[in-house]
């Protein structure tokens, strides 16, 4: 899971660890672009929001990105489910 990955959660005094976990939350906002980027192409237009978009409905973090690509995922799903007469 993202959540704690904010390197200002971590201590000062492990200059190593402080390097993994910047590492680390480069590479989620990396595959958050990512599966970002996919949804804006081969999804309908909107169903995602902006990056503004989410920086003010969720917040700053990676886990505020991953919870707008959930909204996003659902939303399609939903549309694609009602639009076969199974929602």
């Amino acid at each position: 899971m993202l959540r704690g990955l904010s390197p200002s959660r971590v201590t000062q005094h492990d200059p190593v660890a402080h390097e993994i976990r910047l590492e680390d939350y480069r590479n989620a906002w990396q595959g958050l672009r990512m599966i970002r980027e996919a949804i804006e192409t081969l999804g309908p237009t909107g169903a995602l929001l902006s990056e503004d978009g989410v920086l003010r409905k969720y917040g700053p973090e990676p886990i505020h990105e991953a919870q707008a690509i959930v909204d996003a995922l659902t939303k399609i799903l939903n549309a694609d489910r009602s639009q076969d007469g199974h929602g």
